[in-house]
């Protein structure tokens, strides 16, 4: 979740061809989703280098801020502005973080898109549920989280000399699958595509858990009726001894 949330690349410095050279990263459809995506299967060492790089350029930025803040707020005498000094990690090519350099994009910028980010994991979320269950199309009409997410752009692009659109990223994992086919797993409530129509579980794993749980409710009913049966048993035989002493009595 923290990686997925406050992983962002944009504005760090990637080799670009023409100028030769590198310039900083421009996310304007904000893709970054899609690869933080892919990330979500790195180890758990993988995921905290990450989470703290990206805590660290928070901070920076945070400090950046405060710097300017400061010039801003302070007198307009040379001298007194002179003693505001920004940090020293700030030049006008930006900062580095290990060994990768980052263009400064606004505490503001950056932390929205990581608002952005986390809204988009709730809308997947409202997506989904709204899919499997019944009437999705009302239930797809009432989301709220789509819009926060603020992914929900699409951009055109050229392929094979013919110009074609890509749908917004929040929608390209859905576009074109079959409802009735998006399942929510019985045993760990998962979201899975369902490649047989019986199927009820994402996996292996929870299709044994689940034949075990309905072997024990089978065994349960069994034995309930099972106990049932002798209970109802016992009580003809008591009732046919009652009624047996009874018609001897009446002799």
């Amino acid at each position: 979740m923290q990686t997925f949330v406050l992983h962002d690349e944009e504005g760090a410095h990637i080799e670009v061809e023409y100028p030769p050279g590198y310039a900083p990263l421009f996310d304007p459809y904000h893709l970054q989703p899609l690869n933080n995506i892919a990330y979500l299967e790195q180890p758990t060492e993988v995921h905290s280098h990450m989470v703290t790089e990206a805590k660290e350029r928070i901070e920076i930025e945070t400090k950046i801020v405060e710097a300017r803040v400061a010039l801003a707020k302070s007198p307009s005498d040379s001298q007194a502005r002179h003693e505001i000094q920004l940090p020293d990690f700030y030049t006008r090519k930006g900062y580095q973080i290990g060994n990768r350099n980052f263009s400064v994009i606004g505490l503001g910028n950056l932390a929205n898109r990581a608002r952005q980010r986390f809204f988009f994991i709730l809308a997947a979320e409202e997506i989904l549920n709204a899919l499997v269950g019944p009437e999705p199309q009302t239930k797809l009409d009432r989301v709220w989280y789509v819009e926060q997410s603020g992914t929900t752009r699409g951009h055109l692009y050229v392929k094979d000399d013919v110009v074609k659109v890509y749908p917004p990223i929040l929608f390209s994992f859905v576009v074109d699958v079959q409802v009735s086919r998006i399942r929510r797993c019985e045993i760990c409530e998962d979201y899975f595509w369902a490649g047989r129509k019986d199927k009820k579980v994402c996996s292996a794993r929870c299709g044994a858990t689940r034949r075990k749980r309905n072997e024990r409710e089978r065994y349960f009913e069994i034995k309930v009726g099972a106990r049932k049966v002798k209970q109802s048993s016992k009580k003809r035989t008591s009732k046919a001894r009652l009624q047996s002493g009874v018609t001897k009595k009446g002799k």
